[in-house]
């Protein structure tokens, strides 16, 4: 009867704290995404009221002095098809 309640206890703790590292990481994920989302406002909000030279400079400094992007891939160039 031990036993059994120990296994049992067992698996229940092991269900709880596959259920906690979840939400911990979907709540990560969460603050991650807030936080870039805000970032992103935050660049757009700097050329507010800016002419557009001003926006392509605010702009031009900003993809210059942020964290390195990843390159973009490139698009496939067309390919003609015979009809």
């Amino acid at each position: 009867m031990v036993d059994k309640a120990n296994t049992s206890l067992d698996g229940f703790e092991k269900k709880a704290t596959t259920a906690h590292e979840k939400v911990v990481r979907i709540t990560d994920q969460t603050r991650t995404s807030v936080q870039r989302l805000v970032a992103s406002l935050e660049k757009q909000a700097e050329t507010f009221g800016k002419t557009g030279v001003e926006k392509l400079i605010v702009q031009r400094d900003q993809l210059s002095s942020g964290t390195p992007r990843s390159p973009r891939p490139s698009t496939p160039s067309r390919v003609r098809t015979r009809r």
